[in-house]
């Protein structure tokens, strides 16, 4: 939905900028102001970007996270459908940190943001929550779901293989709690 909205909104302003250059009899002027609001486009687009986005594991932070969550919610509500909401955090990320140095532990938070990434759905959204936690919210998931999703998130993460710049070996693992907003029971 917000890429047709974002499309039409850019259809929108080349319309607007064609008429500034048809219609204004100075040419310096038009080409101007087409170039001022073309960039102011591009300028918002990024500026969105970066307000919903990790800019190390580029999912979506908390932010972006935070406002789908409340459209899934609102989806799940409406529909009597399950929405299941994991949370992960990484075991002994201090630790990596500590002994292999920060650019380590950020190659290990992206590593943990891909092994989530290629686990989940397309469907579903994974976000970096904070530091070295991540959330996923899983439409159409009920509680078994979520527990077969949550084992297979552990093994993902285990599965890694990342590797110090010497070339040895530094296992990750995370811990991995989950909910289910269950469809109502509510009587027509």
């Amino acid at each position: 939905g917000a890429r047709v909205h974002r499309n039409s909104y850019a259809r929108h302003l080349e319309r607007i900028v064609s008429a500034i250059e048809v219609h204004y009899q100075r040419a310096d002027l038009s080409r101007f102001l087409a170039r001022v609001l073309r960039r102011a486009w591009r300028d918002n687009l990024a500026l969105a970007a970066f307000a919903t986005r990790d800019p190390l594991t580029a999912l979506y932070n908390r932010r972006g996270l935070m406002g789908h969550l409340e459209q899934w919610r609102s989806w799940a509500g409406r529909y009597e459908r399950p929405l299941g909401v994991l949370l992960i955090d990484v075991d002994g990320f201090k630790q990596v940190n500590d002994i292999h140095g920060h650019a380590v532990g950020d190659i290990a938070l992206v590593s943990v943001g891909e092994a989530i990434s290629q686990t989940v759905r397309d469907s579903d959204l994974v976000a970096r929550y904070g530091g070295d936690e991540f959330a996923i919210v899983t439409p159409e998931t009920d509680a078994a779901e979520i527990s077969i999703l949550a084992n297979r998130l552990v093994q993902a993460v285990r599965d890694t293989g990342l590797r110090d710049w010497d070339g040895n070996a530094i296992p990750l693992s995370i811990s991995v709690g989950g909910a289910v907003l269950a469809a109502s029971t509510r009587q027509p």
